[in-house]
C-alpha cells in the first residue's frame, strides 16, 4: 500500500474512532426537583460563515447531598424504585403531584412512582473533560502510529 494510502485509511481510522469518544456520568438528584428540568434541550440558533451558534437549555437541581449542579441541554434519567430502574431517554418530561411523580421520556411513556419508594433519580449527562481526554489521547497515539507508518513506508529511520 502507497504511504498516502496509509495515511488517508489511518485519518478515516481517527474520525471513526473519535466521533465514538463520548462518555457520560450520572447525577443522583432529588426526585422532587425534577420538573425543573422540563424541556432540557440544546438547539442550533444559527450560521454565520463557519461559526454555528447553538442555544442550551440550563437546569439547576439539587442532589440528596444538598450541592446544586447545572445541567445543560438534553439528558436521559434512570429512575429506581424497590430495585427496580426503569430509565427514560432525551426528552424527559417529569411532574410532582403531592406523594406522586410523573416521567416520561422519548423511549417511553409516562410512568408513575411513589415518591416515598424511590431508591434515587440519576441524571445520565454527558461528562465532557473525559470525552476530550479520550479523544486527544486516541489522536496522539493513531498521529504517532501514522508517523511510523509512513516513515517505515519511505524507509525514513
Amino acid at each position: 500500500m502507497h504511504p498516502s494510502n496509509r495515511v488517508v485509511t489511518l485519518a478515516a481510522t481517527l474520525l471513526l474512532t473519535t466521533s465514538a469518544c463520548t462518555y457520560y456520568k450520572y447525577i443522583e438528584v432529588k426526585p422532587e426537583q425534577l420538573p425543573r428540568l422540563n424541556g432540557g434541550t440544546t438547539m442550533v440558533l444559527g450560521q454565520v460563515g463557519n461559526m454555528t451558534h447553538v442555544g442550551v437549555t440550563v437546569g439547576r437541581i439539587e442532589s440528596p447531598d444538598g450541592r446544586v449542579h447545572e445541567i445543560r441541554g438534553g439528558f436521559n434519567l434512570l429512575v429506581s424504585d424497590r430495585n427496580h430502574p426503569t430509565r427514560f431517554e432525551h426528552p424527559v418530561q417529569s411532574d410532582v403531584s403531592e406523594t406522586v411523580l410523573r416521567v416520561s421520556g422519548g423511549n417511553r411513556g409516562e410512568t408513575l412512582f411513589q415518591l416515598a419508594a424511590i431508591e434515587y433519580a440519576k441524571v445520565e449527562v454527558r461528562d465532557g473533560m473525559k470525552s476530550t481526554l479520550a479523544t486527544l489521547g486516541i489522536s496522539v497515539i493513531i498521529a504517532l502510529l501514522g508517523t511510523v507508518t509512513v516513515m517505515t513506508a519511505t524507509d525514513s529511520w
